[in-house]
């Protein structure tokens, strides 16, 4: 279980640490573009850095998405054996109806 644990602290750390990479190349590349507005490069520079951090944002975007997909599907997967282990348990550890809702983690009982 400590190794699970780890392992979604690995992942919301790296993921952290590619948004704040692509939101730095991002502002560099404005603050770059900024200064070459007014001269003759300009679309050239849009040119070639735009797809750069296009596709950068994409796959940091879909990396991360990744992660938390995978994470809360382990989550899911400990709250199903949290159900079994006392009768009624199943009422505060609720699992989702349908396909839809796999994704989601769902409210805890009251």
């Amino acid at each position: 279980m400590r190794g699970a644990h780890r392992d979604a602290a690995d992942a919301k750390q790296v993921a952290g640490s590619r948004a704040s990479l692509y939101m730095f190349t991002l502002s560099s590349a404005l603050i770059a573009y900024g200064f070459l507005a007014d001269t003759d490069v300009a679309a050239a520079y849009l040119g070639v850095v735009l797809p750069i951090v296009f596709l950068l944002g994409t796959f940091t975007w879909e990396q991360t998405a990744l992660k938390d997909v995978i994470a809360v599907g382990v989550i899911q997967r400990i709250r199903r054996y949290y159900a079994t282990l006392l009768p009624g348990a199943e009422y505060f550890f609720p699992q989702p109806t349908d396909r839809t809702a796999v994704h989601e983690l769902l409210d805890i009982g009251t």
